[in-house]
């Protein structure tokens, strides 16, 4: 009943930051989307011939929002509501990726879709905002804030910026983290399924700290899929031992 009100607690709060947010329809012809017009026509169509390259070579969509002002909101829960409401990256595989800047709060923020994870993760992309685009912020020049984040975010994609043309090792270690994750749910499976009642908390501890080594996102959806194991676990064994 407790985990159930906050579950219901957490999902009011989300919908409630999402009806007081302006967000305007996604333009699927666009992948940048200034609202604040700091942009030169030149930049945007330069921005946007390189993005749907990465777009059709690649399988990566990459958009670029500016906004004036987050409207005293964190810059990452109004990235997380533009992901979801544009839907962006969600090609079935979830090789999406934000780049969020706001020009009156001079903060960035770039929320990604679990299929970078191999590439891209959490910690990497705030190295980027906070090295690379937090810099030009600062001076107000929010064009080199937004070019220069989009070209980081292709290294770090191991995508070249000029060709699109991604390197050879991609496949492999995008292969490789989708593996991680499917023996690490099973092996929490087994470690819900048979450890004692009285470390119930053990399999979604380790959920979450194997989660962590990619994003932060993963953490908790580890965390949750352990202790839903060790609940159903406990219910069966109660069941079972009457």
């Amino acid at each position: 009943m407790q985990k159930t009100a906050i579950f219901y607690f957490i999902f009011c709060l989300y919908s409630f930051l999402g009806a007081n947010l302006s967000i305007p329809q996604p333009n699927e012809k666009r992948y940048v989307d200034d609202l604040t017009h700091s942009l030169s026509a030149p930049q945007v169509s330069m921005l946007e011939k390189h993005l749907q390259v990465l777009d059709q070579k690649e399988g990566v969509q990459l958009i670029v929002v500016i906004v004036p002002s987050l409207d005293g909101k964190k810059i990452e829960d109004v990235s997380q509501v533009f992901m979801t409401r544009w839907q962006i990256g969600f090609h079935g595989r979830g090789s999406g990726c934000l780049l969020m800047l706001s020009t009156g709060d001079k903060s960035c923020y770039i929320e990604l879709g679990y299929g970078l994870s191999g590439w891209l993760n959490e910690k990497s992309a705030e190295k980027i905002c906070h090295d690379t685009i937090d810099p030009y912020l600062a001076k107000g020049e929010v064009a080199s804030a937004a070019i220069e984040g989009v070209k980081a975010i292709f290294t770090a994609l191991q995508v070249d910026f000029e060709s699109g043309e991604g390197f050879e090792n991609n496949p492999w270690w995008g292969k490789a983290s989708l593996l991680f994750c499917f023996v690490n749910v099973f092996f929490l499976f087994l470690l819900a399924r048979f450890s004692s009642s009285r470390f119930w908390w053990l399999s979604p501890s380790i959920g979450f700290a194997i989660g962590f080594t990619q994003s932060i996102g993963l953490a908790f959806v580890l965390a949750a899929f352990a202790g839903v194991m060790v609940g159903l676990s406990i219910i069966l064994r109660r069941r079972f031992t009457r």
